[in-house]
């Protein structure tokens, strides 16, 4: 589709936490780059990075599979025991995280709580609520095994995290 695209695969060490080794695909293609960039995908590193604008022009479908994605990359979901569950978007731009918010409550209608700085230069936010957090797995989700998997556990849950640890009951 790009002429003269070449791409490379490689797997790296681990850079965080969690250990595992991740795969590396490096593809090197004028003509991609330039379409990419009419889409608006790339206008800049992690700190000035925006949701682009595209996606404010999508239908709900698209949107809820460019936040699965983001979720994939770039969130977290975990059960710290078997009755709750937090799920939370990271980013060293708090901006976007501001703008991901906003999309979460305009085409999803999902609480989210404020964002804060967890890390020197990294912030977060968690959704908020137990329905919240069901809307989310159910329409929006996630895309690896491992995040199916633990969804899954979160959707019998009977307890959800606050941010800042405190906990609160609730029926789903």
């Amino acid at each position: 589709v790009f002429p003269g695209t070449i791409c490379k695969y490689s797997l790296r060490n681990p850079t965080s936490d969690g250990g595992r080794k991740c795969a590396y695909i490096a593809v090197s293609s004028k003509a991609l780059v330039d379409q990419v960039e009419k889409w608006g995908l790339f206008p800049g590193n992690s700190y000035d990075r925006t949701i682009p604008e595209i996606i404010y022009r999508c239908d709900k479908s698209v949107v809820a599979k460019f936040l699965s994605a983001y979720f994939e990359g770039d969130g977290s979901i975990y059960c710290p025991t078997e009755k709750t569950v937090q799920i939370a978007a990271h980013s060293v731009n708090p901006n976007l995280l501001w703008e991901l918010k906003l999309i979460l409550w305009e085409y999803f209608g999902i609480l989210t709580s404020r964002v804060f700085q967890d890390r020197e230069r990294s912030h977060r936010f968690f959704i908020s609520g137990i329905q919240s957090i069901r809307v989310f797995l159910s329409e929006i989700g996630f895309r690896s095994k491992r995040k199916k998997i633990i969804a899954q556990l979160a959707l019998e849950a009977t307890t959800f995290i606050h941010p800042k640890g405190g906990q609160s009951k609730q029926d789903i």
